[in-house]
């Protein structure tokens, strides 16, 4: 009873969408309704032209309104039919291999090899990480090029230490930041990355490296990291439309993460106290734990985006 009803609501709901589709793409209906409804309306009701006038509306109003009705019944009767004809062709296209149910589903496989792929690519990148964090120290000199780096990419302008430590001092850190956060438009809000904090991480992540500070220089020299990468563009040619985006914050989120992580290890303490309260630094202690759970929930958010498909 209750499968009848379902589908019942089915054909009823398509019929409507589809009348309101045909409705909307068709400006003859809307002509018609208007002419027919408004002139019958305005030539037999009413003696002034103000009721002559709202006796057309109306009449236009209640074309369409007809109109619509008439298409409605047609596409409800005809719904059914049509329904039949496109779950018939799904089915055909679903079932005319054997593939499925000998290899299984290609789609779900192929995405499944990327992500033990990338998975790969991140345990390495982690790994680099936390060998490199900490060995070089930025100089004075090398802090103004940064800073000149992230404001051409950004476009926000970088504090010199003589204005960040009175901001420090004065107890302005969390709402300068968060003025700064407004300004690029990163509206952090819950767990999944905006574009604009996508873009913020790529554009993070490009700053260090042209600085030798980041990833790429030391992936280079990694062959496993190489031949990962291999595999990877041979299942994935391009970034395009189509790519799911698990896949770009695969890419894109972990790597980025780390390379803020060895900025902030390459900074002297007293750049680095600038950025907490209580010169208790809660960054270095945690940032292994929370980079795995970060990366944890990605990886589950890919295994439920492979099972979708």
């Amino acid at each position: 009873m209750e499968k009848e009803k379902t589908k019942s609501m089915s054909i009823t709901s398509r019929a409507w969408r589809d009348s309101w589709q045909w409705l909307l793409n068709t400006k003859l209906g809307w002509i018609l309704a208007f002419v027919v409804g408004g002139a019958m309306g305005g030539i037999f009701v009413g003696n002034s032209i103000l009721e002559r006038g709202l006796a057309g509306l109306a009449g236009a109003i209640i074309g369409v309104i007809l109109l619509l009705g008439i298409v409605f019944i047609i596409y409800l009767i005809s719904t059914p039919s049509r329904l039949r004809k496109e779950n018939r062709r799904k089915f055909i296209e679903t079932n005319a291999s054997y593939v499925p149910k000998i290899i299984g589903n290609p789609t779900k496989q192929k995405y499944t090899e990327i992500l033990e792929i990338l998975e790969s690519i991140v345990k390495i990148e982690n790994e680099v990480t936390d060998n490199v964090a900490g060995m070089h120290k930025f100089t004075n000199n090398e802090i103004k090029i940064i800073q000149k780096k992230f404001n051409q990419q950004t476009n926000i302008s970088s504090l010199p230490l003589s204005e960040a430590t009175k901001i420090y001092l004065a107890g302005h850190v969390h709402k300068k930041i968060n003025q700064v956060i407004s300004q690029l438009g990163l509206q952090i809000m819950g767990d999944t990355p905006t574009e604009n904090q996508i873009e913020f991480l790529i554009k993070s992540r490009s700053v260090l490296d042209e600085c030798d500070v980041g990833l790429s220089k030391r992936l280079k020299n990694s062959n496993e990291y190489t031949e990962l990468l291999k595999k990877f563009t041979v299942k994935v040619p391009e970034i395009s439309n189509d790519t799911p985006d698990w896949i770009i914050l695969l890419l894109i989120v972990p790597s980025g993460v780390n390379s803020v992580y060895l900025l902030w290890s390459s900074l002297k303490p007293e750049y680095q106290k600038l950025f907490y309260k209580n010169s208790v630094s809660p960054v270095p202690p945690d940032f292994k734990s929370q980079r795995e759970s970060g990366i944890n929930e990605l990886v589950n958010y890919a295994k439920n985006s492979i099972e979708k498909v």
